[in-house]
């Protein structure tokens, strides 16, 4: 759980030539290293990477708040875990739906639940496999993180998921080019 899944499996491979077949140019943007803005002040300067984690940069596509002042988005990362039986029984009770943020290892651990989520009509999302930095991997890092987190919640509820979070809102172009 929350180890960052190995590059050299069939499927991976497979993912890395999908998406390299995909048309998308992925910016030749280097990995950051952990400690964040800090420990990467080159990278928080370089305004071209449009780097969340250093300076809130937005992408024209990402969701960061609701289409208007009433609406509100309820969302919750992290799980499945011990407890999300009992948020799942509160929201019913209160007929609130969410979008789960799923985080692919803890899936494997908690199935029924990533299940019951989902038959409960609540959306699903990719939050990746171990919850990792996502500016400081390698790109066939990244494409294992999303590609295991969509394929275990494909193979427990029979849907690929569309949408993501980075953790710790932590993305830039590079990233997001891949994603």
């Amino acid at each position: 759980m929350d180890k960052t899944p190995p590059i050299d499996s069939a499927e991976v491979q497979q993912w890395i030539a999908e998406v390299a077949a995909s048309g998308v140019t992925i910016p030749n943007i280097t990995a950051t290293v952990a400690g964040g803005c800090s420990a990467n002040a080159e990278a928080a300067a370089d305004s071209s990477r449009c780097w969340w984690t250093c300076g809130g940069c937005q992408a024209e596509d990402d969701i960061t708040e609701c289409p208007d002042k009433l609406t509100w988005g309820l969302t919750y990362d992290d799980g499945p875990a011990l407890h999300t039986g009992t948020l799942l029984n509160y929201l019913d009770s209160v007929n609130l739906k969410a979008t789960f943020f799923v985080v692919g290892s803890r899936a494997i651990s908690y199935p029924a639940l990533l299940q019951e989520e989902f038959m409960a009509q609540h959306q699903l999302a990719v939050h990746t496999w171990s919850h990792p930095e996502m500016t400081t991997l390698s790109n066939e890092q990244i494409i294992a993180e999303l590609g295991w987190t969509k394929k275990i919640m494909k193979d427990v509820t029979g849907v690929t998921p569309t949408f993501w979070r980075p953790p710790f809102g932590d993305v830039d172009n590079r990233v997001r080019a891949i994603a």
